[in-house]
């Protein structure tokens, strides 16, 4: 399980920021744009979440209205948890569902970004500086490069939960960009947010989070493996610009 720093608010987070107690849950879709920085309520237990959570409903009534709504398969033995995890915490299963899947994003950006921005950055260059067929063959080849996590096998139960549409929103940009089907990078963001903000207040059997870290780690190896499939279709790429140019200076 993730150890988290006891000050987790002064960790890689910039003095301008707002202070806790001006909370406002919303602006998570912002470390979407900037996820080098961490929100607030990283490495903080759910309950902790939850308090300053329910300071902004009176406020957020609006946005939240305007909802989004996501259709994801999980892993049978999460499915046979979660209810669980909902009812220990008094909670509805899809209101817990949809709580954990907020503090998933809070704990997805800052691990990955690093890995995901590289790779689009690679792939962006690619897309301006192409001049000939066989660099588009290759730009091919690297959208098609999938990262699974088979969460919509045929025995698995599915969730339609309904979401404020920034983070529905987020969750369907974050699969086009790892290259994932919504329901795995849903299932992803619903285990880390379990992991990192509900299981360290509240222990689960080790069985379970052994089978969730998992699916975290299976992930982290199919994005490095991708990053590094791109950095090699990169210098092809290159390869093929400079013979490119060498025919065109015979010519």
């Amino acid at each position: 399980m993730t150890q988290h720093d006891p000050n987790p608010l002064a960790d890689e987070y910039e003095e301008s920021t707002e202070p806790i107690a001006t909370f406002d849950y919303l602006s998570l879709h912002n470390i979407i744009e900037e996820p080098e920085k961490k929100h607030p309520a990283y490495g903080l237990p759910y309950s902790e979440y939850r308090k300053l959570r329910e300071r902004t409903k009176d406020l957020s009534s609006d946005q939240e209205a305007r909802i989004g709504r996501i259709h994801f398969w999980c892993g049978e033995d999460l499915t046979i948890l979660l209810p669980t995890l909902a009812r220990r915490r008094s909670m509805t299963l899809y209101a817990y569902i949809s709580d954990m899947l907020e503090e998933g994003q809070v704990y997805f950006h800052p691990e990955f970004q690093e890995d995901y921005r590289e790779i689009n950055t690679m792939l962006d260059q690619m897309n301006n500086e192409i001049v000939s067929s066989g660099q588009k063959e290759i730009i091919r080849l690297l959208k098609d490069q999938k990262i699974a996590l088979n969460s919509c096998a045929r025995n698995n139960t599915s969730f339609v939960p309904f979401l404020p549409k920034w983070l529905a929103e987020d969750i369907k940009t974050v699969a086009m960009i790892v290259h994932m089907n919504i329901s795995d990078t849903a299932y992803l963001y619903l285990v880390m947010g379990i992991i990192n903000s509900d299981a360290v207040e509240m222990s689960i059997a080790k069985i379970f989070i052994d089978d969730m870290q998992t699916v975290v780690d299976l992930f982290r190896r199919k994005l490095g493996l991708m990053h590094s499939m791109c950095e090699h279709a990169y210098m092809m790429y290159d390869m093929d610009k400079n013979d490119d140019k060498n025919d065109n200076d015979e010519k």
